[in-house]
């Protein structure tokens, strides 16, 4: 396997640390570099909650860049949170967090409880 790629979308050849692994593909790598790959992403979820990518923007600067829940900047884009039922916007989190969420089923009851749990 070479050590560079180029990538399906931007065509820009790439150290082959920039691409996914891929069980599937004779080279074991995603055709699409992990950039390219996070755009588009980011423009399905932007399309699902109907926003524009400078409505996204608005929400990052307003949140100074910083998860909504822990404060803390990645360095990658932020998750947009909605409520699951009503699909409303709720703000942007970093994937721990947004999957943190999700793991407690968006529950308020059951954040409470971790809440009292890791205050004990």
């Amino acid at each position: 396997m070479s050590a560079i790629k180029m990538c399906n979308i931007c065509n820009i050849t790439k150290p082959i640390r920039g691409f996914d692994k891929d069980k599937t593909k004779k080279d074991k790598l995603q055709g699409t570099c992990k950039s390219c790959r996070k755009d588009y992403r980011l423009k399905l979820n932007l399309d699902k909650f109907k926003l524009t990518m400078q409505e996204y923007n608005d929400m990052l600067k307003e949140q100074n860049y910083l998860c909504s829940i822990c404060f803390v900047d990645e360095g990658k884009s932020l998750c947009i949170d909605h409520d699951h039922i009503t699909n409303k916007v709720r703000g942007l989190l970093c994937s721990r967090c947004n999957k943190g969420l999700g793991l407690l089923g968006d529950s308020i009851l059951a954040v409470k409880s971790a809440l009292k749990y890791l205050e004990k």
